[in-house]
């Protein structure tokens, strides 16, 4: 199977990849210019800001199964730009929210993270992606050493609290919210699958008695 050489990845499918991660706004842009986002085009703004904030969260945690597979492996060269594009969506989802429905109130803003559940694990969501975001390049991974990995592990609380955010705004038609749930629990079976392998490689440190098994 092809595998793209790193420098590949760099000059060609990271550009393409650019353009099709920023084509959902240019289409909404589009929709907006053209009145063509429906009866409700506050709301059809924000959910589809929103679902593509969570489909590229997912994505970006699947690489990480991904990138173990042989032929894959170049996908990891992506895995901080969706990252990157997953927080800007789901920072453009709040905002939306913030103009157009609060009308730039802080103060309603506030009442509806302590009033409305899904609006309270939606703004964590946002809250968590930040840090991770401003986190993401290589010098901020170098100064920040270990602490780095304990902190963009949390991006997993970041799907999963997104995941209920979208299960609640839904109500009864909870199909694709069972869709993206479904996948993220994959995402996280495989990961403590492979963390399950590696420790059973790591070998015994000298000096280590051995332990008989019963």
């Amino acid at each position: 199977m092809w595998t793209p050489k790193s420098q590949t990845v760099k000059k060609r499918i990271k550009p393409l990849a650019h353009l099709l991660l920023l084509a959902p706004l240019a289409m909404l842009i589009v929709n907006a210019l053209t009145n063509a986002l429906g009866a409700n085009p506050i709301e059809n703004m924000t959910h589809t800001t929103g679902e593509w904030g969570l489909r590229l969260l997912l994505l970006t945690l699947c690489i990480g199964a991904l990138c173990k597979i042989r032929s894959l492996k170049w996908t990891m060269h992506l895995r901080r730009m969706l990252g990157l594009y997953s927080a800007f969506y789901v920072l453009l989802h709040f905002l939306i929210y913030f103009v157009f429905d609060q009308s730039l109130s802080l103060k309603y803003v506030l009442e509806d993270i302590t009033d409305r559940p899904y609006i309270t694990v939606g703004f964590a969501a946002l809250v968590i992606l930040i840090p991770l975001s401003l986190t993401s390049p290589l010098a901020m991974r170098r100064l920040m050493g270990k602490h780095w990995n304990t902190l963009h592990r949390s991006v997993y609380l970041a799907g999963l609290l997104a995941i209920i955010h979208l299960m609640w705004i839904q109500k009864a038609d909870f199909g694709e919210a069972w869709i993206y749930g479904g996948l993220f629990a994959l995402i996280l079976i495989s990961r403590l699958r492979n963390k399950s392998t590696r420790s059973k490689r790591r070998p015994t440190p000298p000096g280590t008695p051995h332990r008989a098994h019963i």
